[in-house]
């Protein structure tokens, strides 16, 4: 907000300074201007108004719109402008604040997806919101940091006791309430049921009895899911006698990089102290002090479980409703049906031209929402796996199930717990392609598709065309059609 201000400050003073140098064109010079907010409505616009608009498309080739800003530049040319398109629905989170602030009266702004049934936006996640940190940063510590009677929450998993939080977690993502329970049954299984940490030594408590062994800090194994936008630290500690039935080596890790005590931990187990993070993924034997309650346990997952302040905003201001309707072709119809019906407004001695440029895109979006059905409708396999939530409006018209890596905006990351959902949807639906993006970088899709052992391919969101596609005569049917070749393949 901050930001839109102090840009519209400068685009005051810039006003002011082209005020007194402007030339006035000729009426024979003389097109409708008209502003899009990004590409899909700058195509539209460009379509519908033909030669007797000028249309400018205030995101540059190539960038990402989700979180762009106008500047000061683009608030002038929208004070000269006679249209201003947008596709609203929380797609530009600037435009309320923009508006209000123009002095251009005689702009006739249009938002495209308005009238449209907008679909709910999701965020996806377990909840938890930890700190960046580099390797550099994590401290050593001591068994100290962990001493105590600590119990196992996993016979709280068996017995019913977590179901809340587990609802929590599989709340908004793709997995189930049983699919995640299971999978977190098998992250908590362990035969340890029960820890006593005290001096040096540790206690492990099965069914089967006890054992007891001494224990040394061994340094600490740094985790960059580098990939996935997450680090970990994990503390190592080896056992310095060999005893039957204790473990050679121990790796805790509880959320934290620097010294201090747990509040409770995660428990993995090594032969030689290495550990990958697909083992980490898998397995996380998990322990709480043994004075707690299953219910203090219960509550505790659930608040982790639970968004935050923080992934309130991580979505870029998209609010509550998913904004990418043009992905349908049905709902690009509608779309382009408002944005004619506001050149004819702004410019009525044309708009028999504006209909009939809009009668010609119409029929192509009809034919295109044909080829799709055709093209989808028959194929069994329904399942799409893509980095990017954009294609709610798309799967719902041609009946497919979009399992989303992370949320609304491209550029946010997914934590490790729900890369380990995509994974295990993956395999167990036998998905052949991970989609990603042009404009985001293809690692997390990758490092998904490495795990499952499929392939990637784009599958575009049309929020923007390269240079390349651009110069090669690209438009939104030219890359519709190419996503829904890749679609096919992918499906068939």
């Amino acid at each position: 907000m901050k930001r839109i201000i102090a840009i519209l400050m400068c685009a005051g003073m810039l006003m002011s300074a082209l005020a007194v140098t402007g030339v006035a064109e000729s009426a024979a010079e003389q097109k409708l201007s008209v502003y899009a907010s990004f590409y899909p409505m700058y195509d539209f616009a460009s379509k519908i108004g033909g030669d007797k608009v000028t249309v400018t498309n205030m995101v540059p080739s190539g960038m990402e719109p989700h979180d762009w800003e106008p500047t000061a530049t683009d608030i002038v040319g929208l004070e000269n402008a006679d249209v201003f398109v947008y596709n609203g629905a929380g797609m530009e989170h600037w435009v309320e604040d923009v508006l209000a602030a123009l002095s251009n009266k005689d702009l006739i702004a249009v938002e495209a997806s308005s009238g449209i049934d907008l679909l709910a936006g999701h965020k996806h996640g377990d909840g938890h919101h930890h700190e960046s940190f580099t390797e550099a940063d994590v401290q050593d510590r001591t068994l100290a940091d962990f001493a105590g009677d600590w119990q196992s929450i996993y016979p709280y998993m068996l017995d019913g006791t977590l179901d809340e939080a587990v609802a929590l977690a599989a709340e908004g993502g793709e997995m189930t309430f049983e699919e995640m329970a299971a999978y977190y049954k098998r992250g908590f299984e362990t035969d340890i049921n029960r820890l006593v940490i005290e001096g040096d030594s540790i206690t492990f408590h099965t069914d089967e009895g006890e054992t007891t062994a001494p224990y040394a800090y061994d340094g600490f194994v740094f985790l960059d899911y580098a990939d996935l936008g997450a680090q970990s630290a994990l503390y190592r500690f080896k056992a310095t006698d060999a005893v039957d039935g204790a473990p050679k080596y121990l790796l805790f890790a509880d959320h934290n990089h620097e010294a201090g005590p747990a509040e409770h931990f995660h428990l993995n187990f090594s032969e030689d102290g290495t550990i990958t993070t697909e083992q980490t993924l898998e397995k996380f034997a998990t322990y709480f002090p043994a004075s707690a309650t299953g219910a203090q346990i219960a509550e505790a997952m659930a608040e982790h479980s639970s968004p935050e302040e923080e992934e309130e905003e991580e979505d870029h201001h998209h609010g509550e409703y998913d904004p990418h309707v043009w992905l349908s072709p049905v709902n690009a119809k509608a779309e382009m049906e408002r944005i004619k019906n506001a050149l004819s407004q702004a410019d009525p001695d044309n708009a028999a031209y504006y209909e009939a440029n809009y009668a010609v895109y119409a029929a192509e979006l009809d034919a295109l929402n044909q080829e799709f059905r055709d093209a989808l409708t028959p194929l069994a396999n329904k399942d799409i796996v893509v980095a990017h939530q954009a294609f709610g409006y798309l799967c719902a018209e041609y009946g497919l199930n979009q399992v989303a890596i992370e949320g609304l905006s491209p550029d946010s990351e997914p934590d490790p717990a729900r890369v380990a959902e995509i994974i295990e949807f993956g395999k167990e639906h036998a998905v052949r392609v991970i989609f990603f993006e042009e404009l985001v970088s293809p690692k997390v899709a990758q490092t998904i598709a490495d795990a499952i052992g499929a392939e990637t391919d784009v599958l575009s969101p049309v929020e923007g065309l390269s240079d390349e596609q651009i110069a090669a005569g690209g438009d939104y049917f030219s890359v519709m059609r190419q996503n829904l070749e890749a679609l096919v393949a992918a499906l068939k």
